[in-house]
């Protein structure tokens, strides 16, 4: 039995499969520099490109009675990294082109125009693209008759020249060919060369196979069975294992013959099998599932051939962990792997997605050799993005780190994703929480890049550290340390949220900028006023109020079925905005005394009332008035005695918002009665009277 288990949730997605002719990336042939730009108008230049591997001599070989072939044909004149260009330009380039067709015709020759129109600066609409579409020409002859170009109204001759100049690398025409192929296919055709490798740089498994060429696609099933037993290190053997492809696998449908996916799978075996998907039919309109490699459907994992054993489990099982796949059309897909601790916690959030790839042009119809194990070089085919999640000090989720590219090649916990700037560990909740409900400063992470690791964390991405500037990167905020919202909550263990920050430096605690969230009760008058007697018990509602970052205060009355009767603004009008004109200031009393609660062990008797203070400065004025009782009663000898009854009176305000639950102001007390009298002996005349008293605040 592993020491931690996990899910697998296998997000499939149905896609049927179309009988559609297989379409392969297309190739570009690029015509640019000085001999593009260098053109002008009433000289020539010819430009030749021609599909690879088809010429006039093997056109049959193409369209016949078991395979089609068709092609779609671009000319386009565009304008490369254009955001890096910063002048006003209008192209226009005029050709002929010659087509050469599949059925062994020639067109005559056609003329074309192909115009951009850039424009500098933003908010401009811009055309930095114009591609002329044609079909079935595997080869075309261009001729480019004039290259003419246009800058700002009243430019000069030398102004142009100078644009001309400048032009010159960013300016490309391109020449498109697109093949799409149908090939007449057998039931009985095997997959040759399958065979499988593990990636150990990026912790994936590879399978490849060679290439048919009259596939239309092709279609991987693979499927996982542990092999724990009651005695964690002694597996299962495999002759004991059973498997069936039909209850328990995943199956993909891939246009190129090689898959990579992530090995995040605890101890045990990976079997696998492939087959063709082509065509068949008088008009190759009919889809062809060919046979799978190995025959067996089920049986015993030793006795399949195809598979691979995974001797180490993920994270070596020293964590908890589910992973979710979820799958899009040619394979691709999605791995989300969230880590847990010992509570259950989820502390990490790992994603890892596919990136795309472009073809090399040749090779095409004859087989792209064998897919590298290990890819070469600094290749990069898959994105891992990871997130993470700080619990404060009583194990309430308070810190969301932003998730951003991590540099990681594999797709594993990350213990030194996001470092404290202060302590230089790996951020936990004594960067901004401490016991005693105190509020300390909250400490920003580290933005410098691990250099040792390579992982790049959150604050390192948005920060000028970032290594990649490349394109729209280079316009990447500065987070100044805090790439995360934080949340702090009500120290009255309900879990409900105080405050949260928002992303950023501006946005964090103690900037003025947090939304903040109040938890109040309205009163009986209130809510008479709005909805009249039939709105019922105050006690029944509640009243709430959220101050958003630009201190703009949204009061909401619920209902006991959880519904919002009644919304409004509050708080003192904007500077930035007229007062309503019909706005008045109003005061209200209200009674208290509807919440009593009477303790008859201690002979007290609380009143507590929450409300929400909308604007600072404002007066609040507590009234209370007791009729006292007395004790009248006969000692031994007949003599009347009366006592006063004695009260304790106290009225405290308290900041419930703040960390530490602390009088706002002084608290007010007063006792009613004496037990002695100014002798010092025992008050036995009641002198009691009504007593009032007010407790003028300002909050």
């Amino acid at each position: 039995m592993a020491l931690s288990r996990y899910i697998i949730l296998f997000l499939l997605s149905a896609f049927a499969f179309k009988a559609n002719a297989r379409q392969y990336p297309m190739i570009k042939y690029p015509l640019s520099g000085n001999s593009l730009m260098g053109l002008t108008c009433g000289s020539q230049l010819y430009f030749y490109p021609q599909y690879y591997g088809i010429n006039s001599g093997n056109l049959s070989q193409f369209n016949n009675t078991t395979q089609r072939t068709t092609f779609i044909n671009t000319i386009e004149l565009g304008l490369k990294n254009h955001s890096a260009f910063n002048a006003n330009a209008k192209v226009t380039v005029t050709a002929e082109i010659t087509n050469y067709f599949l059925d062994a015709t020639t067109s005559a020759p056609t003329p074309i125009t192909l115009e951009i129109n850039y424009k500098s600066g933003e908010l401009k609409k811009s055309d930095i693209s114009n591609v002329y579409t044609f079909k079935n020409a595997y080869k075309v002859d261009v001729k480019i008759t004039c290259v003419d170009v246009m800058g700002d109204a009243g430019a000069s001759a030398t102004d142009i020249a100078n644009l001309k100049i400048k032009l010159i690398p960013f300016i490309e025409l391109n020449a498109g060919f697109q093949v799409e192929r149908i090939s007449a296919m057998s039931y009985n055709t095997l997959i040759n060369g399958l065979e499988m490798c593990e990636d150990k740089e990026t912790d994936e498994l590879l399978i490849k196979w060679d290439r048919t060429v009259e596939a239309e696609a092709y279609e991987l099933e693979y499927t996982f069975l542990d092999d724990y037993t009651e005695i964690y290190y002694t597996p299962v053997a495999p002759s004991l294992i059973p498997f069936d492809f039909k209850n328990n696998s995943t199956r993909v449908t891939v246009m190129e013959p090689n898959y990579r996916f992530p090995l995040v799978y605890e101890r045990g075996w990976i079997l696998y099998r492939v087959r063709i998907i082509g065509r068949a039919g008088t008009n190759l309109d009919q889809p062809v599932y060919c046979k799978w490699t190995g025959v067996m459907e089920r049986g015993m994992v030793s006795s399949f051939t195809n598979k691979f054993y995974r001797a180490i489990a993920h994270i070596n099982d020293s964590m908890n962990w589910q992973v979710a796949s979820t799958f899009a059309e040619e394979g691709k897909r999605s791995d989300i792997v969230n880590y847990f601790d010992g509570t259950f916690r989820s502390r990490q959030t790992v994603t890892g997605m596919n990136l795309e790839r472009q073809l090399p042009a040749s090779g095409i119809f004859s087989g792209m050799g064998t897919a590298p194990c290990v890819e070469p070089g600094n290749a990069k085919i898959r994105e891992v993005i990871a997130g993470e999640t700080i619990y404060d000090y009583q194990g309430r989720p308070a810190v969301n780190i932003l998730p951003v590219p991590t540099n990681s090649k594999k797709i594993k916990y990350l213990p030194l994703l996001n470092i404290s700037n202060s302590t230089q560990q790996p951020y936990a909740w004594q960067d901004f929480d401490a016991p005693n409900f105190t509020c300390p400063n909250t400490n920003k992470l580290s933005s410098n890049f691990q250099t040792n690791s390579g992982i790049l964390g959150a604050a390192a991405y948005y920060s000028p550290n970032n290594p990649n500037k490349l394109g729209f990167n280079a316009f990447i905020p500065d987070a100044a340390g805090f790439p995360f919202t934080q949340v702090s909550y009500l120290q009255d263990n309900t879990g409900r949220v105080a405050a949260q920050s928002g992303v950023g430096e501006i946005y964090k605690f103690g900037n003025n900028h947090e939304t903040r969230f109040y938890y109040a009760a309205p009163n009986q008058e209130e809510l008479d006023r709005m909805f009249g007697t039939e709105v019922g018990d105050a006690l029944r509602y509640q009243k709430n109020a959220i101050m958003d970052p630009n201190r703009q205060v949204s009061i909401t009355y619920i209902n006991p079925e959880g519904k919002t009767i009644a919304t409004a603004l509050a708080g003192k009008t904007p500077d930035n905005l007229d007062a309503l004109d019909n706005i008045a200031t109003n005061t209200i009393d209200i009674s208290l005394m509807n919440k009593n609660i009477i303790n008859q062990d201690d002979k007290t008797m609380i009143a507590e009332h929450q409300f929400f203070v909308s604007s600072d400065n404002t007066d609040y004025t507590f009234d209370y008035s007791i009729l006292p009782e007395t004790l009248i009663a006969e000692i031994c000898t007949g003599f009347p005695v009366c006592m006063d009854c004695i009260y304790d009176i106290e009225i405290t305000l308290n900041h419930v918002e703040s960390c530490a639950v602390t009088p706002l102001i002084t608290p007010f007390s007063w006792t009613i009665g004496a037990l002695l009298n100014t002798d010092g002996n025992t008050n036995l005349v009641c002198n009691n009277t009504i007593n009032t008293g007010d407790y003028p605040r300002q909050i």
